[in-house]
């Protein structure tokens, strides 16, 4: 976990500083879907907006793409950025 957040969070909230954003971050590991569910419940979000890689493989058609899930278990509207 540490290494995520010092290659990958730590550059992202040292570049958002002085945006007038409020960041938080959050290492966890599992179902991507379900984690953003679950932390969507936990802040009490109104909406989920998430990127799509634009993948359409043979992977994305047999288990299903992140947003895809997310769209079926969400308990909050999911918006899905092309």
């Amino acid at each position: 976990m540490g290494a995520a957040r010092s290659h990958v969070l730590d550059p992202a909230v040292k570049q958002l500083d002085g945006s007038g954003l409020e960041v938080t971050t959050e290492v966890r590991h599992g179902d991507p879907a379900v984690l953003l569910n679950e932390m969507a419940v936990k802040l009490g979000a109104e909406q989920v907006v998430i990127g799509r890689t634009g993948d359409s493989g043979l992977k994305d058609r047999l288990f299903g793409s992140v947003s895809s899930k997310l769209i079926s278990i969400s308990s909050v509207p999911v918006t899905i950025i092309p």
